[in-house]
């Protein structure tokens, strides 16, 4: 589970839990075609270079097995 809150941000999340998974050996080529979506996008994302839409975001993350949860944080 990926739990996104105003503190961290959604882009954030994504980029640490596609680094998680390419620990463990998940290629981004693997999630690309887990996701639909494209190689290019996972790697602009990574690279600081793109923010991600919420559909995107949610391509991704059931592509790394993962549901997307949205939190109210309080203290945000």
């Amino acid at each position: 589970m990926i739990r996104m809150s105003k503190r961290t941000g959604i882009t954030a999340e994504l980029r640490a839990a596609i680094r998680a998974a390419e620990q463990t050996g998940l290629t981004r080529y693997r999630l690309s075609k887990l996701s639909g979506v494209e190689q290019a996008v996972l790697c602009k994302l990574v690279h600081s270079q793109r923010v991600v839409r919420l559909d995107t975001a949610e391509k991704i993350v059931r592509g790394l097995g993962k549901r997307l949860v949205i939190v109210d944080d309080p203290k945000a």
